[in-house]
């Protein structure tokens, strides 16, 4: 088609006003329905016609490409040509918010809970709304999470250890450990059979469960919370990391005031994964021990995550199972919470505390990550 055989259309759109002007007055529009139909006379020697829009009266002008609706409109040569233009519009609110999270973290909804513990004496915890893993972080995950950070480039790994290969490094995870169940073939991560997929991952220090958050965050989108250089956590970042010493105990309790364990005051083997013994009086399981589910196939006697019944805000072991890593410090060491499957029922309140050194790991210590 020569260039002088085309004959322009301009359709110019607003929100609720639609005007029509022509340039030629061989060139006749007949009528522009609300429904969409463009009806315009036909022009002698056309072969085709086509629709073009323009963000201005004076162009530049575009065509809709790859439309048949609107390209190629063929001549008919009875006199006019009815063609059907897309005229929906729709208002469209983009915002900022993060990437979605975790299907297994559950909304912790901010404000204050104080009471007197039976034990500890007057508490008072206040925390903003924040979002828990409902489980410790298993195994699976931490196949999942460190693969792809070795993947990346993030990684130093060996047949012992896995350490950050970027910041200040620090051993993450001790592979070597008789207790560990994450296994290392060369270039994969895998789990041992016995007590590894649906269990929680043990032999992670302090520093291993900050790279894990911060690896996580980058894979969800989201900042990292945490500089692996100074180990320091930007808490105005969206991503992944550890709680607070206040925002675990706020989110122990449940949603209940003044208890021993987020369910009460007593406590039985049916309710955690303890080591039980006839040395406190609130400790009125039927036989002493190691929880006798879990004591087999050598240490550790974890249970899967999920096994005992979730308190009131959905979360599951927080008391009992394994030690869990929170982001606050005493001095050079770290807070760890909840109790193990290898301590007594006093490790399992909601007002005890341990701590340790960031760089130590152990077959009872892991952790759960939290964000906003």
């Amino acid at each position: 088609m020569r260039a002088n055989n085309v004959k322009w259309l301009m359709a110019l759109v607003a929100v609720i006003v639609v005007t029509i002007s022509v340039q030629a007055d061989d060139l006749v529009i007949k009528s522009f329905g609300g429904n969409g139909e463009l009806v315009f006379n036909e022009i002698t020697n056309a072969i085709s016609y086509r629709v073009e829009w323009a963000p201005a009266a004076g162009g530049p002008w575009y065509s809709f490409e790859g439309s048949g609706m609107l390209n190629g409109i063929v001549a008919t040569g009875a006199g006019s040509v009815t063609s059907s233009v897309p005229m929906f519009y729709r208002m469209v609110a983009v915002t900022n918010a993060p990437p979605p999270r975790s299907q297994n973290m559950v909304p912790i909804s901010g404000g204050t809970n104080s009471g007197t513990d039976p034990d500890f004496g007057a508490y008072s915890l206040t925390v903003d709304t924040f979002y828990m893993d409902k489980y410790e972080v298993t195994n699976d995950e931490m196949v999942r999470v460190m693969q792809w950070a070795y993947d990346n480039s993030k990684l130093v790994v060996s047949s012992t250890s896995v350490k950050n290969a970027q910041g200040n490094q620090k051993e993450l995870l001790d592979l070597d450990d008789i207790e560990c169940r994450i296994t290392w073939s060369g270039s994969l991560f895998g789990m041992e059979s016995t007590k590894g997929s649906g269990y929680p991952c043990v032999e992670v220090t302090w520093y291993g469960a900050v790279a894990y958050c911060n690896y996580r965050s980058e894979m969800d989108g989201r900042t990292p919370c945490y500089d692996q250089s100074t180990w320091i956590c930007n808490f105005s970042a969206n991503g992944y990391r550890l709680p607070t010493n206040d925002e675990w105990e706020y989110a122990a309790r449940g949603g209940l005031s003044g208890k021993r364990f987020p369910w009460g005051d007593t406590i039985t083997q049916s309710r955690a994964n303890y080591y039980s013994t006839l040395s406190y009086s609130y400790d009125i399981n039927s036989t002493s021990g190691f929880h006798p589910d879990y004591d087999d196939g050598g240490h550790p006697y974890t249970s899967p995550v999920g096994d005992f019944a979730a308190n009131g805000y959905g979360l599951y072991d927080m008391a009992g199972n394994v030690w869990e890593w929170c982001n606050d410090a005493l001095g050079s060491t770290r807070y760890l919470r909840g109790g193990s499957w290898g301590g007594g029922a006093h490790n399992l309140r909601c007002g005890y505390e341990l701590w340790d050194d960031p760089a130590y790991s152990d077959g009872t210590y892991v952790f759960r990550a939290v964000c906003r």
